[in-house]
Order: C-alpha cells, then structure tokens, then sequence
C-alpha cells in the first residue's frame, strides 16, 4: 500500500476516486476535517488517496498526469454506495504519558523547598531599615539557593546579626563601629544587571563603578550548585502552583520520550543558559523554573513541527496563547524600560523576562540537536 497523493479540493479527490473505480483500481480515499480550532486550516478537509496494489502505481501516476480528461463525479445512490474499509495505519499507538519519576521528584523538590522557605522567612514590622532588602526579607534556604549571594548582602546579614532590625532603623543611634559597617554597606559594589547600568547611562547618570561590580561572587568561591538552584525557588504560592501545573503538563512528556538522564540534561542546560542571561540582565534578585519551563515548550513546538511521530501533544493554540502571554510581559518590560529612561517612572511587573525569552532560544536549539531526538 502507497500514499499516492494528498487533496484539499473534495470534488477533485471524488472525481479520481470514480475513476479508479471504473477502472478497477484497488485504492481508498481517506477524508479527514480538521476539528483543531486554533489551526490556520480549521474547517479544511484533507483527501489523502493510498494504492493497494503495488503494480497499480505507475497507472494512477499516468491518471494524475491526464486529470483533466476524467470525466465529472457522479454521485452515487445511496444503496449503490460501497464504503471501503480503511487500511490499518502502520503508526505506532499514541504514547502513553505517566508521571515519570525525574518530573514528580521535581516537583517534590520545588513545594517542598517552598514552604520550607516560607516557614523560616524572618518576620519583620515595617518600617524596614534603609538596607538592600532582599537578605532583610529572604530566609536561609532562599539565601543558599540565590544564583549570587554577594559580599553586599553578607554584610547586611552582620549587621542585624550583631546589632538587630529595631536599631538599625535609626543608623545614627549605633556605635560608631556600627555606623562605619552600616556605611560599608552603601560602599561596597554589587552586580545588579545590565538593565539598570542601560538605564543609567541613557539617563546620563552612568559611572564606572557600576560596570566593575564583581560578578558570580559565590560561584567562584566554589559554589557551583547556584547557576541552577534558583528554578527551586518560588515567591508565592500562585507562582508555585502556575509552574508546577506546567511542569506536569510539559515534564512528563518529555520525560517519557527522552528518558530520565536526558531530560536531567535538557534541564540543566537550560537552567544555566537561562539563569545565567537572567542574571546578567538584573543581578541575582530572581527565582522560578519557568525559564527551563519555556525551554520545554518551545522545544515540544519545533519536535511536533519537524518530528510529530515522536508523540508530543500539545495544542497549537496552547502554544500560541502561551507565547502571546510570554511577548505580552515582555513588552510591558519594554514600555517600563522607556518610562524609567524618559520619564523616571517604572511599571516594571517584576517578571524574569530574560529567563522566559532566553529559555524559549535555549529550547529552540536544543530541538536541533540529535541527543534530544527520539532513536
């Protein structure tokens, strides 16, 4: 059996298969609607003509080539009517999809480290000090797991360690000691990003200072898990539960076409890659794994565009509406990046944009390479 030719005019499809037919020409014409209504050819039918006998090949070719000269379809009676019986596809039975075991232990990992994280958050009254406020606000867990910690914050933490969160609301009341640790806070440089350096010289209130901050302070101190341990990370429970629900609808399928080692591969690539452009952009004040989640959708959407025999499932229109949700926060990113230039006002809506755009490019590459194809 062959696939001979594939029609999108019924008519056209109609008038061969009579004719095969008068000509005694084993074959089956099989008509499909497409039902899928985020599809550019929702409503369309596809024709698609498969020869039984092998023989009869170059015949129906000959056919094609003089299509013109078939006389019109004539549509039969209905008792005249003879449905043929469809071959069996020789595709394989859609893929089952179970948890695997790499996704759920994932999944595990990122609720558990959440309400960890929650239960040992420090409880401060406002007003807080006049301090970086993120080692102020993050418990330990978070502090572990941020992809830089630097020398910045570390002083900070000495200085409630030492001298409290009530006396360091009034700065001029400490020891002189304190008073020289608390200006050493304002005098030693940390890494915040290249958005706000970009905004800062396009505003024409650039130094030199803010380029030289050191950069991946605790990764070259040897702490090499924190490139990729912020995606454990969550701000609140809505933000856990969004990307865990993704994790379940996206881990799992990759996990069962890749396999465990090569999913833990596809995560960790794209965990650096985009971790890493996220934390060039803004420094190191992020959490989510939603950069590795973008990664798997953009690399599910290139497998079913070039390879839909390995069994990815998942809607256009899902992908769709996710990548407009995706490019809408990005140009709100945008727009805030043009009111802080111009007017000094900012509607950032504190999102890692970076992570979600560099994930999408880290997935789309990484369904190129071979490793990550089905065998």
């Amino acid at each position: 059996m062959r696939l001979i030719a594939t029609f999108k005019d019924l008519e056209r499809a109609r008038r061969i298969d009579s004719f095969l037919t008068s000509q005694n020409i084993q074959h089956t014409l099989e008509t499909e609607l497409n039902n899928d209504w985020g599809s550019d050819e929702y409503g369309t039918v596809k024709c698609e003509l498969w020869i039984i006998d092998e023989d009869d090949v170059p015949k129906v070719y000959e056919i094609l080539e003089r299509e013109d000269t078939l006389p019109p379809y004539v549509e039969k009676k209905k008792e005249e009517i003879v449905v043929p019986v469809p071959p069996t596809p020789n595709y394989p039975p859609p893929i089952q999809k179970p948890l695997g075991h790499l996704t759920f232990y994932l999944l595990v990992a990122c609720t558990l480290i959440y309400f960890m994280s929650e239960w040992s958050a420090p409880t401060i009254q406002p007003p807080l000090p006049n301090l970086p406020q993120v080692p102020l606000l993050s418990s330990p867990t978070k502090k572990m797991l941020y992809y830089d910690y630097p020398q910045n914050y570390e002083e900070v933490d000495t200085l409630v360690d030492k001298y409290g969160i009530a006396a360091l609301r009034t700065p001029s009341s400490l020891p002189t000691e304190g008073q020289q640790m608390f200006r050493s806070v304002y005098e030693t440089p940390m890494w915040t990003g290249l958005y706000p350096i970009t905004v800062s010289y396009l505003r024409g209130k650039f130094t030199e200072e803010e380029f030289k901050a050191p950069l991946f302070e605790k990764l070259r101190q040897g702490e090499i898990w924190r490139p990729i341990s912020p995606i454990f990370l969550h701000g609140d429970i809505f933000h856990l539960l969004f990307n865990m629900l993704w994790l379940l609808v996206l881990g799992r399928q990759l996990e069962m076409s890749l396999g465990s080692w090569r999913l833990v591969a596809f995560i960790v690539i794209s965990a650096l890659f985009s971790n890493t452009a996220q934390y060039l952009m803004t420094g190191a004040n992020f959490i989510g794994i939603s950069g590795v989640l973008c990664a798997m959708l953009a690399f599910i959407w290139q497998r079913q565009r070039r390879a839909p025999w390995e069994g990815y499932q998942l809607q256009a229109s899902t992908i769709r509406f996710i990548f407009l949700f995706i490019g809408g926060l990005a140009l709100l990113q945008v727009f805030s990046f043009m009111g802080e230039v111009f007017f000094d006002m900012s509607v950032s809506p504190g999102i890692a944009n970076t992570a979600h755009l560099s994930g999408a490019f880290i997935g789309y590459l990484l369904s190129r390479w071979p490793l990550f194809h089905l065998e």
